[in-house]
């Protein structure tokens, strides 16, 4: 089950698990989702994007990750 990088402004990024289908970390900047990322998966193939829509990893829009948690919890 994968885990989705979520934006939602420029001032709240979030990490959205499909297996408790919902919000399990949460981030002031892009920059600080970027460094949760290097230490969660390491740095082999880490691009260290500059922007969120230049993210290729895993992404979802937040209303669909706030549907689908609201409609599980």
């Amino acid at each position: 089950m994968p885990r989705f990088n979520v934006k939602r402004n420029d001032t709240e990024y979030y990490v959205f698990s499909s297996i408790s289908d919902g919000f399990i970390h949460k981030f002031d900047s892009f920059e600080q989702l970027q460094e949760w990322r290097k230490k969660e998966y390491g740095k082999s193939n880490f691009k260290n994007e500059e922007t969120f829509e230049e993210l290729n990893a895993n992404k979802m829009d937040y209303k669909e990750a706030l549907k689908i948690h609201e409609e599980n919890n």
